[in-house]
């Protein structure tokens, strides 16, 4: 992903009901003002938080996409969604032992 892609998706994601840069950061463990510099274009590197940010915006981005479509995922990606909302702590948690599954 460059930071153009990136971009587009955390500013997409802000679009989705119920999310906001503050929730983004806390899903992900980063300060909400780090997240709206990040969205301001405020990073050379995508990397650090700027990946973390900018790669939960894409899952965001893409569950409420597949929601819509009605896709196979929808269910797990609504129960991910809201489990991230609501518990920023397991969904750290479910987002290591999906990292860990899906590592190279």
């Amino acid at each position: 992903m460059d930071k153009a892609a990136a971009l587009a998706f955390l500013h997409a994601a802000k679009q989705l009901p119920g999310v906001s840069f503050s929730s983004i950061g806390r899903a992900v463990d980063v300060d909400p003002s780090h997240v709206s510099r990040i969205a301001a274009g405020g990073f050379v590197k995508l990397d650090g938080h700027a990946l973390k940010v900018c790669k939960y915006a894409q899952v965001l981005v893409q569950a409420e996409a597949a929601r819509l479509e009605g896709g196979a995922y929808s269910a797990l990606a609504d129960k991910l969604v809201f489990l991230a909302g609501v518990n920023p702590q397991a969904a750290q948690a479910v987002r290591d032992l999906i990292d860990a599954l899906v590592a190279p």
